[in-house]
């Protein structure tokens, strides 16, 4: 099938700007979910000394942290595909470097952090052992939460799911061309944004906030868009010239947007008081800080970090177990520390110092022992070769 041939395209340069950006992104998420124990945000475990002021840090970081990596995936995604050049062959080894670690981290990493808020909330109490051996993968809600879980590996899950139905399209269809309309001033930045904000408010009017995976329109929404542009700058390379053009723009509509949402939340901090129409416009500045503030990231990652660094290789490869690991260990140590006389802040700095000493272990771990390396993610490290397509740890 010609179309075929066509949609694989011609393996794009090795992007480091998007290497370090996803780098970055994964780190910045580990810090967002130290922060949350302490944010007033219903998590997986709170602490009992919340500090109502870190909700404007959390809608800093919160909206655009996991467009940016699904938009670095798309762009892995559709360079690997371009590489290999067989597409029922690439799909085998995404299974295997997503599903492996998804499904570890569901049977293996995930529980103690089941077990820990359903025995906060005094809804479980038996000890973790039995929990894991005998309640845990009862497929069920019979213990006050749906077990198992995946808790934030989710967007292993969902990134899996968009790359088969990627695949799929590929060997079925023609890639769509890339609308010519977006290449004028500033629409890539605005057409988008205000699509996503408009229809998540409308979603939401039908589904709520609280959306399971297949009737999850809103993160759908939020996620695909981002995936297929990263598959288009890696099939466009004229496409940058377009990101780079609408970069400063989208820094500052994201700003705008991010200080109209922390005006309402700090008008009225409780959501549940909020009226329809201060619902609505606090769920549209969410969506446009998403986009805006991605594609601006975007821009930046191309125009300055655009570059390598005898560092970028072993972090790029351990940033992907400590995403795997980094939030059980949060979970247990923020449950200890309840009732604690430890300040906050000196609570936080151990978190942070406790989890990149777990998360570091991980990965040396994995480099000394493959089977382990594998179910955290690990790839054997290969030199690439200067004119390499982009081959970024798992994401």
């Amino acid at each position: 099938m010609s179309h075929i041939a066509e949609n694989l395209g011609t393996p794009p340069p090795r992007h480091y700007g998007l290497d370090w950006l996803r780098i970055a992104a994964f780190a910045i998420l580990i810090g967002y979910h130290s922060l949350l124990p302490y944010a007033p945000h219903q998590w997986v475990v709170s602490s009992d000394r919340v500090s109502p002021w870190l909700a404007y840090v959390t809608e800093a970081i919160s909206p655009w942290r996991l467009e940016v990596l699904f938009l670095v995936s798309g762009y892995a995604t559709q360079a690997m595909l371009s590489r290999q050049r067989d597409i029922a062959a690439f799909a085998w080894v995404r299974s295997r470097r997503l599903l492996i670690p998804l499904l570890f981290g569901v049977a293996v990493i995930v529980p103690p952090q089941s077990w820990t808020a359903l025995t906060l909330a005094g809804e479980y109490h038996r000890d973790y052992v039995t929990f894991w051996t005998q309640d845990y993968f009862r497929f069920s809600s019979t213990t006050g939460l749906f077990l198992p879980q995946w808790q934030h590996l989710w967007f292993l899950g969902y990134l899996f799911y968009y790359t088969l139905l990627f695949l799929l399209y590929v060997r079925l269809f023609r890639l769509p061309r890339w609308p010519s309309l977006l290449n004028r001033r500033y629409m890539l930045l605005i057409l988008p944004a205000a699509f996503i904000a408009i229809a998540r408010v409308g979603f939401a009017s039908i589904y709520g906030e609280e959306n399971h995976f297949f009737d999850d329109w809103q993160s759908y929404l939020h996620y695909c868009l981002p995936f297929m542009l990263g598959v288009m700058l890696a099939r466009i390379p004229q496409l940058w010239e377009v990101v780079a053009a609408n970069m400063l723009a989208a820094f500052a509509l994201g700003i705008a947007a991010y200080l109209t949402a922390i005006s309402i939340e700090m008008i009225q901090p409780d959501p549940k008081n909020w009226s329809t129409a201060i619902s609505a416009l606090f769920y549209m500045s969410d969506s446009i800080i998403a986009w805006s503030i991605m594609l601006g990231m975007v821009g930046l990652a191309n125009r300055i970090f655009n570059r390598d660094h005898r560092w970028r290789l072993p972090l790029s490869r351990a940033i992907f177990p400590a995403y795997i690991l980094h939030q059980t260990v949060i979970v247990l140590l923020a449950s200890v520390f309840i009732g604690s006389s430890i300040p906050a802040l000196l609570q936080w700095l151990i978190i942070i110092a406790v989890t990149t000493i777990c998360c570091a272990l991980a990965y040396l771990l994995g480099k000394l022992i493959p089977a382990v390396g594998l179910v955290i993610g690990m790839e054997r490290s290969v030199p690439a070769k200067p004119s390499a397509a982009i081959i970024p740890a798992p994401n």
